[in-house]
C-alpha cells in the first residue's frame, strides 16, 4: 500500500468512526495533521487492511501523552467506546481508566477558569472533557459490577462540579443515584434525583430537556425498587411527553415518536417495559423490550451491555411463557 493510499484508507475509516461521536470528531483534525507529517514514512499499518480500532491504536502510538494529555485522553476514550461496542469490555475498561487519567491531567494544566468576581462562570472545555471521561469510567465500572470503584469515582465527581453547567451537575447526581439503586438504597437515590431535577428546573440549558428525561428514567427505577408502581408509571409518562410532545401520552407500549433520538427512545421503551412488567404483565412488557432492542440497533457506537441486558430480559420472559404453558 502506497503512502497516499494509506492516508486515504485512514481518512475513510476515521470518517466512519467519527460520525458516531462528537468527541471522536474532535480527533479528526489532530489525526489529519499527524498523517500529513508522516505520509513519507511507511508504518506497519501499511502492511495490510486496518479497522477503526487499528487506526486509533496507531494514532495513540504517535501521541505524546505527557505533552498532549488532552489528545491522549480523547484517543483512549474513542478506543474505549469502540471496544465497548465490539463487546471487548475488559480492554475497553483499561482505556476508560486511561482516558479519565489523562483528562484529569489536561484539566489541571488548563488555563484558569472564567470568573466573575469570586464566582466561576465556566470551568473550561478541559474540565467538561474530564467530567465526560470520568462519567464513562463510572458507567464502565458499573457494567463490570465494580460498585465500590464506581461509587468512589461518582462521589469524586460530586465534589468537583464548580463551574459546570446545570446539565453536567444533574448528570453527576443522576449517576450517583444510579449507584445508590444498584446498592439497594432507592430512597437515597430519590433524594439525589430530586436535587438533579431542581437544578434542571432552574435553567434554560439546551441540554436540559434530554438530561431531565434521563433523570426521570432514574426516578422510575428507584420507585420500582420501592414497589411504587403508580408513581413510576406517572413519571415514565412525563418523560414520554417531554421527549415526544403532547402526542406522547397517547402512545402505546412498543410504539415510537417521530424524534431522531434513538438512544433516548430506546431507554424510554425499556423504562416502559419495566413499568409494564411490574404491573400489567409480560405481553406488553415484551413489546416494549423488543422495540427497545430495535432502537438500540440505531445507536452508534453500539451499546453492547444494554443490548445484552435487554436480550437477557426477553429470554427470561420467553422462558416464563414456556413454563406457564407447560404447567397448563
Amino acid at each position: 500500500m502506497t503512502p497516499a493510499t494509506y492516508a486515504l484508507a485512514v481518512g475513510s475509516l476515521l470518517l466512519c468512526v467519527l460520525l458516531w461521536d462528537s468527541q471522536l470528531r474532535q480527533l479528526l483534525y489532530g489525526v489529519s495533521l499527524s498523517m500529513a507529517g508522516t505520509m513519507h514514512t511507511p508504518t506497519k499499518l501499511a502492511e495490510g487492511p486496518t479497522g477503526p480500532i487499528d487506526v486509533l491504536l496507531d494514532q495513540l502510538s504517535h501521541t505524546n501523552s505527557e505533552e498532549k494529555p488532552g489528545v491522549a485522553a480523547g484517543v483512549h476514550g474513542a478506543l474505549a467506546r469502540l471496544l465497548d461496542a465490539d463487546g471487548q469490555s475488559d480492554a475497553a475498561l483499561r482505556h476508560h481508566e486511561a482516558a479519565a487519567h489523562f483528562a484529569k491531567i489536561a484539566a489541571a494544566a488548563a488555563p484558569p477558569a472564567l470568573k466573575f468576581g469570586d464566582g466561576i462562570l465556566w470551568a473550561g472545555k478541559e474540565k467538561e472533557e474530564f467530567f465526560d471521561a470520568r462519567t464513562r469510567l463510572v458507567e464502565a465500572y458499573l457494567a463490570h459490577g465494580s460498585l465500590a470503584l464506581a461509587e468512589k469515582h461518582a462521589n469524586e465527581q460530586l465534589d468537583d462540579l464548580v463551574g459546570l453547567d446545570p446539565s453536567y451537575i444533574a448528570s453527576a447526581f443522576r449517576m450517583a443515584a444510579r449507584i445508590r439503586c444498584n446498592l439497594g438504597h432507592p430512597k437515597s437515590a430519590l433524594r439525589l434525583l430530586k436535587f438533579a431535577k431542581e437544578r434542571l428546573d432552574m435553567t434554560s440549558d439546551p441540554e436540559g430537556p434530554d438530561e431531565l428525561v434521563r433523570v426521570l428514567f432514574g426516578t422510575v427505577e428507584a420507585h420500582l425498587q420501592l414497589q411504587e408502581i403508580s408513581d413510576a408509571r406517572q413519571l415514565v409518562q412525563q418523560a414520554q411527553r417531554i421527549l415526544c410532545g403532547s402526542e406522547g401520552s397517547a402512545m402505546q407500549c412498543g410504539s415510537t415518536c417521530p424524534v431522531d433520538k434513538p438512544e433516548l427512545q430506546a431507554e424510554l421503551q425499556q423504562a416502559l417495559g419495566d413499568v409494564a412488567l411490574a404491573s400489567t404483565g409480560m405481553s406488553q412488557a415484551t413489546a416494549c423490550y423488543k422495540e427497545a432492542l430495535k432502537l438500540e440497533a440505531q445507536v452508534q457506537p453500539r451499546r453492547h451491555q444494554r443490548i445484552v441486558n435487554i436480550e437477557r430480559i426477553l429470554q427470561s420472559l420467553q422462558t416464563g411463557k414456556e413454563l406457564a404453558a407447560s404447567k397448563s
